[in-house]
């Protein structure tokens, strides 16, 4: 009898583990993190792992597609604040049409008015149309800038820099003119470091002049850069534009003649140059929608304006900026280009078209065009040089840097190429460019050591940018460290005078 009840209470407890151990592993898959479209069993589960509402899934009515997908999205194309979702579509298009077996099928959400027609090529590639525009997300925030068009205003800038008065009297350019020495040229300026500004020229023109802390006069009405914001507010009025980061603050205002921004210890100036040559781009445009013949569209593009801030060109992707201009090219290998047009554009968009014409009809215009009516492709620019200008002093990590207390230093081997940056830019920046240096050191807060293989020992002083040759020769020269003032390499080592 007692074993007949052993063996039951041992049978109970070999279920009990079993059902443990399965309940186990069920808890188990369920919180597992599905890291791709296999973890997922079906269109049910990939929607709502995106936060949709999913409805149903149905054998579609329509000529040419395999099934509807019904569902509800959890967040529209576009935000209140005229961002485009086309990313997050994108994920859901694409991890469904993983699902569908190369059939071509379409989702659609009726509560929003949403549908899309998704279709596979004879490869296997995905493509879609939503709501029968190929360009969807692109009108809806063309459609987001008209209404929401940011007209610029002019405010009263009087000019008190001789500099500056000089540059604008000269037609901004540098001929003729005495601007003092060029002590150092970084980041595409020459630096006029005793003198208190720096400049870049493009196209052999004066595209930004830059004041900086050791600039001792007033640049425009009677500002300083070392005017606080409240100081410069009370004299020009509220801003024209307005933004800040982990780079502090940056106000910008504009007359005819210049845009002038203002950020910690700064004062920046741009001309002002809308609508110089819009109808020669206009014609261009025109010929592009025309004929579709983009590799023509931008060689004619840089003949006549050459003029170009960026110029990004990779295996499938062509990125011009023309932030004077308004207007910035994304041609994509592939697929149709976009010519986006920003708030401060002026003139004619093609031939017939103005952007005048665009803000009062409130209407979208040609193919190949996209609008940013609502921001100035200049105030983004000017945002980009002031944030990776405090990037630069102080990075995100130390991969590739040295940190003293009056540099960062960073050094690119590949290019072989080293960069000063002063931390709190009160002493000059500078580069050197040494083909074969692989490594440096810090000696002082300063003055730093570096190496060329079979050459030989080297010190570069930040200040005085000057470099010192210390050894020459035929050795390895490795620098294995520099502490008090002492240099060890390979197995030796040579002292410096303090």
């Amino acid at each position: 009898m007692m074993k007949g009840k052993k063996k039951v209470i041992i049978i109970i407890l070999v279920i009990l583990v079993i059902a443990l151990i399965v309940i186990f592993r069920i808890a188990n898959n369920s919180n597992k993190s599905k890291t791709s479209v296999n973890d997922f069993r079906n269109v049910k589960e990939l929607s709502e792992y995106y936060g949709c509402k999913y409805i149903e899934t149905k054998k579609s009515n329509e000529d040419g597609y395999k099934k509807d997908v019904f569902l509800e999205f959890n967040i529209l194309p576009i935000t209140a604040d005229g961002v485009s979702n086309k990313y997050r579509y994108e994920q859901i298009i694409s991890s469904i049409s993983a699902k569908m077996n190369s059939k071509n099928y379409r989702i659609i959400d009726e509560k929003n008015n949403i549908l899309i027609n998704v279709n596979f090529t004879e490869d296997g590639k995905v493509s879609y149309i939503i709501n029968n525009d190929r360009s969807f997300f692109e009108h809806l925030t063309s459609k987001y800038s008209i209404e929401n068009v940011k007209e610029e205003t002019n405010v009263d800038i009087d000019i008190n820099s001789r500099v500056l008065s000089a540059l604008v009297n000269n037609n901004w350019k540098t001929t003729n003119l005495n601007l003092g020495s060029i002590d150092s040229e970084m980041d595409k300026y020459d630096i006029y470091f005793d003198e208190g500004y720096k400049i870049r020229k493009i196209n052999g023109r004066v595209y930004n002049i830059v004041f900086t802390n050791k600039y001792n006069e007033a640049v425009v009405n009677n500002i300083h850069t070392n005017s606080s914001l409240e100081q410069i507010r009370e004299v020009l009025g509220k801003e024209d534009y307005y933004t800040k980061g982990n780079f502090g603050e940056i106000i910008g205002y504009k007359n005819e003649e210049i845009s002038v921004y203002f950020s910690e210890g700064e004062i920046s100036i741009y001309p002002n140059e809308s609508g110089r040559d819009s109808d020669k781009f206009a014609e261009l445009v025109t010929e592009l929608i025309e004929k579709n013949n983009q590799a023509e569209f931008l060689s004619k593009l840089t003949d006549i304006w050459p003029d170009y801030a960026r110029y990004s060109r990779t295996e499938n992707d062509i990125v011009i900026d023309y932030p004077l201009k308004g207007v910035k090219i994304d041609f994509t290998n592939g697929q149709k280009g976009k010519i986006i047009i920003y708030q401060n554009y002026k003139g004619n968009i093609t031939t017939d078209l103005k952007i005048e014409d665009v803000k009062e009809s409130m209407s979208m215009p040609a193919t190949y065009i996209n609008l940013k009516l609502d921001e100035s492709l200049l105030n983004l620019h000017e945002m980009y040089r002031v944030s990776g200008n405090f990037r630069n002093r102080h990075p995100y990590s130390d991969e590739g840097t040295i940190r003293t207390d009056k540099y960062i230093v960073y050094l690119n081997s590949n290019e072989s190429i080293c960069l000063f940056y002063s931390v709190d830019m009160n002493n000059i920046d500078s580069y050197i460019g040494v083909q074969g240096i692989d490594n440096i050191f810090e000696i002082t807060d300063t003055t730093f050591a570096y190496s060329i293989a079979k050459k030989g020992i080297y010190v570069y002083d930040a200040i005085s940018m000057k470099t010192t040759q210390l050894l020459d020769g035929t050795e390895d020269y490795e620098i294995k460290g520099v502490r008090n003032y002492t240099i060890y390499y390979d197995d030796k080592s040579i002292k410096l005078e303090q």
